[in-house]
């Protein structure tokens, strides 16, 4: 038969906390009246045999109790085998559908990462053919602003003319011959066509919009358009026909030679280039300010 030895200690453990005092109590009364203890080892002696015999009375029998039986042990290890199997199995079907679904997560990254790759690709085409497309918009644009002054290069605006009530393109045209032969004293023989431009408004003379035949015709009338100084009508003035942007760059030119001149210098705006105390200057739209023009002899003869 088997021994339960924890049983057997909690009953030596119990006895001892609860009936040795008592037994010590009395065994040690009995000693005192022989009053022999101190003297000899003997009633020592007796006292331990007399303790652990009492000890092994109050435990009772061992084998009277033996603890579990080998098979109650073998079944509940068995039990526990099959719980631990059970979980294992459970822990490794879990572990497949975990790799199962981080290897789709990979494909999925990989096809992620080659969409993004393609995705690059494109977007670095899309931007270079967006630059190409800036580049040769910003090339049309100067060609088609070449291409405007160009077809204004015999144009001549006339400014400050009275205008008369309901004056057609005929009265027009005969008004600004009657300048040139008697102010200006230039034969007005190459005037394609002459008429007024922009909407009537009361109280405003509308500028005059003349076209030559010819360039010449058109730099003889502003060589001499210093003599409409002796005009006895309001002030009248010329101006060159430009596109609407070196009109821009011109007048941001003049704003700039009046603020930035010493001793009130005198300065001159030809087409899109301002000369003022032996420097030349330009508008630069990118920066929207003026700057010094470039040294560049292909850009200076522009």
């Amino acid at each position: 038969m088997g021994v339960d030895l924890c049983a057997y200690r909690a009953r030596i453990g119990t006895f001892s906390a609860c009936s040795a005092p008592k037994i010590f109590r009395h065994v040690q009364s009995q000693l005192k009246l022989t009053a022999i203890s101190a003297l000899c080892p003997r009633p020592s002696l007796l006292l331990a045999l007399t303790c652990l015999t009492l000890l092994l009375l109050c435990a009772g029998d061992v084998e009277a109790n033996p603890g579990p039986r080998n098979e109650d042990v073998v079944t509940l290890i068995k039990e526990c085998h099959d719980e631990t199997t059970k979980s294992l199995n459970d822990i490794k079907q879990h572990l497949t559908a975990l790799k199962t679904r981080v290897t789709a997560i990979e494909k999925t990254l990989n096809n992620v990462a080659k969409f993004k790759d393609n995705f690059d690709a494109v977007a670095e085409s899309v931007n270079e053919v967006k630059s190409n497309i800036s580049k040769t918009s910003g090339q049309l644009v100067e060609v088609v602003d070449d291409m405007n002054n160009r077809m204004r290069r015999n144009n001549l605006i006339i400014k400050g003319l009275p205008e008369r009530d309901h004056e057609g393109y005929t009265e027009t045209e005969q008004i600004v011959r009657d300048l040139f032969t008697d102010h200006l004293k230039i034969t007005a023989g190459d005037i394609e066509r002459a008429h007024r431009f922009g909407q009537r408004r009361p109280g405003f003379h509308r500028p005059i919009i003349v076209k030559f035949l010819n360039f010449k015709s058109k730099i003889d009338a502003l060589r001499n358009s210093y003599k409409l100084k002796n005009l006895e009508t309001p002030k009248v003035w010329l101006e060159e026909d430009f596109s609407p942007s070196v009109q821009f760059a011109r007048k941001k030119l003049r704003d700039f030679a009046k603020s930035n001149r010493t001793d009130n210098a005198r300065f001159s705006v030809r087409f899109n280039k301002l000369h003022l105390q032996g420097k030349v200057y330009q508008f630069d739209p990118a920066s929207g300010s003026v700057v010094q023009a470039s040294s560049d002899p292909e850009r200076s003869a522009k």
